[in-house]
């Protein structure tokens, strides 16, 4: 079925009405004719008078158009029947004196006409219209003087011509928009028509306007409500106006629209303006923005913009497909400025994550965003650099040479020149993030990073990473060289597991000084300032171990925030805490080897308190057995007490100055610092002090013990069965059973490289021991003179000699032999002298030669 349109009336039957009427009742004129009803071709005509003054009067109460057949659309009206027509009504009109239609029916639609022989006045319910038609050398001449829309608030005057010989219609108009509200005007459009009956070509330009929604009235209406609020809503001006527009319209009205696609052109000023890219964050400021639109594109183009006083010169929007079902948003930014809040919240508020906020220097910026107003699918390019630039990243600050970020949807591609983090790192990263798979992978390539403590040393050495974005709750990153993953919460903890420590080995000293073969750690954090860590290490050479239990494997906790350290092992038998006021140390039933650590220098001078409950202590090899030991070290003073058993020492350490003090300390402590069963039973003291020169010069004291298991004395006891003459010595108190000491002695001298013995003088049962020498400590050489006195009667030990060269005999009746002690202090050589050499030079000689070892301990 073919579409009717009720717009374009049948003329041969309008035309044929009026000839009808005028030629029927011609005649009847000079009376006048009065008709109240009558049909003619489909017109009911009510209240029907036709009279003759100078001209015709026609006066109608009704006339209605119900049963008027309509036009077929499809049925266009060529040229030469429009001239016919324009021409046929215009020579009827001269017959005319006054038209008076009190009501017309059309459809649904009522109105009224009147012709008073110059000016025509038309009352539609929405439309007032009143116009003259006038000819002239084959011209009709239109003087619209009203044209009024009531429901919209427009209001038209302009005057015009239709050219018969050209076919030409020229129309000059204005075109006002008024406020329905208070009938204010709110602007005025200006504008010139001209063409024909097919197509006419329109423009003009507007006076200032507050508020461009007037145009909303004579635009097709906008199914996008997105759209719609980037033309109408999403900016405002203190003022603005239409520089220019032009348009052709056809006069088929299904051409309408693809022709305002094609050739609608405008220009406008806004001034004072502000651009809203979302509700919720701050608008673009221009003094002043161009409105361009052109091939179905509105674009802005502000003057000197800025967006919360950042600089946004040559940015711009554009919507394209404005007129069609594919309406596209386009926004061009560009800035000069750091990547901070105002930058982040307009990256956010499309969507978009780069959680990087500048700290220093600018970033040049450029960025594309398009977004399809009907899917919603948002496509974005841009590219952001910065040289000499600053950056946090959730609290981690880093320095970079040179950074090159560029976004091209769905990809993120960053590159960073000479990034540096707090002295520790310089590395030259380079990845990738995919916004549509949530994911990162990339190279960090090392230049060098350095941990403290030797914990992590790493040289040129490219290692790849990966991240992954797709859990809600935390990003997951994974270094696989290193066996290093971490969860990083968005909203709660963040976890780093170390799953295996032997890739890193290689690269830390501390592991390889601790001898750790293997392990894993775990490390958690709520905001990367405090942190806990489970450490389990194995040491194939451990540093600490139970007592009862060696194990070469350890389990630890570790507590870090900015101010305190907390570190225990699981059965709290070792703890550790650090403040910013003082270091505490807790040990039980643990050894400690202090050989195998790696001391500092208590860089931060902060006070240090060990409190060590059955514990032992390597020192340079030697085991320290220690039922309690409380130690204090304040920057260079060091304060230890330390007792075991009925044994207390006292030692005290001031710069160079160092004060030993030991007393009643038994034979199980001296036999582990012996690392042998070397005596049985017995008290022992010690004390010393260091001389100017830093060596150390004591006292050794021991009673009532029993020596034995030391090689010098085993090859003693060899010596003298080597010996007949000797072999009385061997009484119970010298025996290979050992030698009982009642009492003892010896000063020393100590250094790093020798203990230099200047008095030693041992009382035994049956013999005592006298000597003088020095070991080398680092060679563990001895060179020892020895004098070995009996005080058995002289008549009882002369029958026993065979040979006398050995024995000397002193005033008091007591016989002594000499002895030397030399070499390897494993497996010394053991001497003696020749009584002549003995007899020529006196003890007080012999002394004095022995003893010089000492000397080494003087400067000249």
């Amino acid at each position: 079925m073919k579409k009717k349109s009720f717009k374009i009336l049948n003329f041969s039957i309008f035309i044929g009405v009026f000839f009808t009427l005028f030629i029927g009742f011609y005649a009847f004129l000079t009376q006048g004719i009065s008709l109240d009803k009558f049909h003619i071709y489909g017109v009911e005509v009510n209240g029907f008078y036709l009279s003759l003054d100078k001209k015709l009067i026609l006066k109608i109460d009704t006339l209605d158009f119900k049963d008027l057949k309509t036009q077929d659309e499809s049925q266009k009206l060529d040229i030469q029947t429009q001239i016919h027509y324009a021409k046929t009504i215009h020579t009827l009109l001269q017959y005319f004196q006054n038209i008076q239609l009190k009501q017309i029916k059309l459809k649904g639609y009522e109105a009224n006409l009147l012709y008073d022989g110059e000016n025509f006045t038309i009352n539609f319910p929405n439309i007032y219209a009143k116009l003259n038609l006038s000819e002239k050398d084959s011209t009709i001449l239109l003087n619209l003087q009203d044209l009024y829309l009531h429901r919209l608030g427009i209001y038209m005057q302009g005057k015009g011509s239709y050219t018969l010989k050209s076919q030409k219609l020229n129309f000059d108009g204005s075109l006002s928009f008024l406020d329905l509200q208070n009938h204010n005007l709110l602007t005025t459009l200006n504008f010139n028509s001209c063409g024909d009956f097919e197509e006419l070509q329109i423009s003009g330009s507007s006076l200032p306007f507050k508020d461009i929604k007037f145009l909303e009235k004579i635009l097709p209406p906008f199914n996008n409500q997105i759209l719609k609020e980037w033309i109408f809503d999403n900016y405002t001006m203190e003022n603005a106006y239409l520089e220019s527009f032009s348009f052709s319209l056809p006069l088929e009205s299904e051409k309408i629209l693809p022709a305002l696609q094609k050739t609608l052109k405008a220009t406008a000023i806004l001034r004072e303006a502000k651009v809203y890219f979302q509700k919720d964050i701050s608008p673009l400021i221009s003094k002043e923005i161009l409105l361009e639109f052109k091939n179905n594109t509105l674009e802005f183009h502000p003057k000197s913009p800025t967006y919360e006083n950042i600089p946004l010169q040559n940015s711009k929007v554009a919507i394209k497909n404005i007129l069609s079902d594919h309406a596209f948003l386009e926004i061009n930014l560009h800035a000069n400025t750091p990547l901070s809040s105002p930058i982040h919240k307009i990256l956010e508020s499309y969507h978009i994550s780069l959680p990087l906020k500048q700290l220093k220097s600018n970033t040049n910026a450029t960025l594309y965003l398009g977004l399809d107003l009907h899917s919603l699918n948002l496509t974005y390019k841009g590219i952001f650099s910065a040289k000499n630039a600053s950056f946090d990243y959730k609290g981690i600050v880093f320095d970079g040479s040179e950074f090159l970020i560029k976004l091209e949807n769905p990809l993120i591609d960053v590159k960073i020149q000479n990034l540096t983090y707090q002295n520790f790192i310089k590395a030259n990263p380079h990845f990738i993030i995919n916004t549509k798979t949530h994911k990162l992978s990339g190279d960090l390539e090392i230049v060098n990073l350095e941990l403290q403590n030797n914990l992590l040393s790493i040289q040129n050495h490219l290692l790849p990473f990966m991240i992954d974005f797709n859990n809600p709750n935390f990003t997951y990153l994974n270094l696989p060289t290193f066996n290093i993953e971490a969860n990083l919460s968005h909203t709660d903890t963040s976890t780093f597991y170390f799953k295996d420590l032997k890739p890193l080995i290689a690269y830390s000293s501390l592991l390889q000084d601790y001898n750790i073969e293997e392990g894993n750690i775990e490390i958690s954090t709520k905001d990367f300032s405090n942190f806990l860590m489970q450490l389990n290490l194995i040491s194939s050479l451990p540093f600490i171990y139970k007592k009862d239990n060696p194990s070469n494997e350890l389990s630890l906790t570790l507590e870090y925030s900015k101010d305190i350290l907390n570190l225990k092992t699981n059965d709290n038998l070792i703890q550790y805490s650090s403040s910013k006021n003082q270091k505490n140390i807790f040990l039980q039933d643990y050894v400690l080897d202090l050989d195998k650590l790696s001391f500092s220098n208590n860089a931060d001078n902060l006070p240090t308190h060990l409190k060590a409950q059955n514990s032992i202590f390597i020192f340079k090899e030697l085991p320290i057995l220690a039922d309690n030991l409380e130690a204090t070290l304040n920057k260079d003073i060091l304060d230890i007490k330390l007792s075991h058993k009925n044994g207390k020492a006292t030692i005290k350490k001031s710069g160079e100055k160092l004060q030993i003090n030991a007393n009643n300390f038994g034979d199980e402590f001296v036999n582990s610092l012996a690392k042998k069963q070397a005596f049985s039973n017995g008290i022992f003291s010690l004390n010393a002090t260091s001389n100017p020169e830093g060596i150390l010069i004591g006292e050794l004291n021991f009673y009532n013990t029993s020596i034995k298991q030391l090689k010098v004395l085993q090859n003693l006891l060899a010596f003298l069965d080597t010996i007949p003459s000797l072999l009385s010595l061997k009484s119970p108190g010298f025996n290979n059973e050992g030698y009982l000491v009642k009492e003892g002695k010896m000063n020393f001298g100590l250094n790093e490289d020798y203990l230099a013995i200047n008095n030693l003088d041992i009382k035994g049962s049956s013999m005592d021991l006298q000597g003088n020498g020095v070991l080398d400590l680092k060679n563990k050489i001895i060179d020892l003179n020895t004098k070995l006195i009996t005080i058995k009667s002289l008549s009882n030990i002369i029958n026993k000699i065979p040979v006398v060269n050995y024995i000397f005999l002193g005033k008091d009746g007591t016989i002594s032999t000499g002895v030397k002690i030399s070499g390897n202090l494993d497996n010394p050589k053991i001497t003696t002298q020749t009584a002549q050499d003995i007899l020529l030079s006196p003890f007080n000689v012999l002394k004095r030669v022995v003893t010089s070892p000492i000397q080494i301990f003087k400067k000249d």
